[in-house]
């Protein structure tokens, strides 16, 4: 459940809302712009909800070696570029040991 949730619903709900911010510009009237632009912030509030149930469902330990595992390896394709990286976790910590 978690990972349809993440790999279906949390990106099309993305996908909505950069949509929608390309549509803002577009938009004549300052009120329909601004309501857009309400609405991005909504889908935003939704998609962090929906993670927040995603980290409940993996309970507080599942998970947490695989993630640290897989943030690793993403950040050591890195290390040999001289690019300077930067980890930041949004969400429950309490799911991260």
């Amino acid at each position: 459940i978690a990972r349809d949730l993440h790999d279906h619903v949390i990106q099309r709900l993305f996908a909505v809302g950069l949509s929608l911010q390309g549509t803002i510009p577009r938009a004549r009237s300052a009120e329909v712009q601004q309501r857009l632009s309400d609405c991005v912030d909504d889908l935003q509030q939704v998609i962090q909800e929906i993670r927040t149930a995603i980290f409940d469902l993996h309970g507080p330990y599942s998970g947490t070696t695989r993630l640290r595992q897989r943030l690793d390896e993403a950040v050591a394709q890195f290390e040999t570029a001289d690019i300077r990286t930067t980890v930041q976790f949004i969400g429950p910590l309490s799911v991260i040991d």
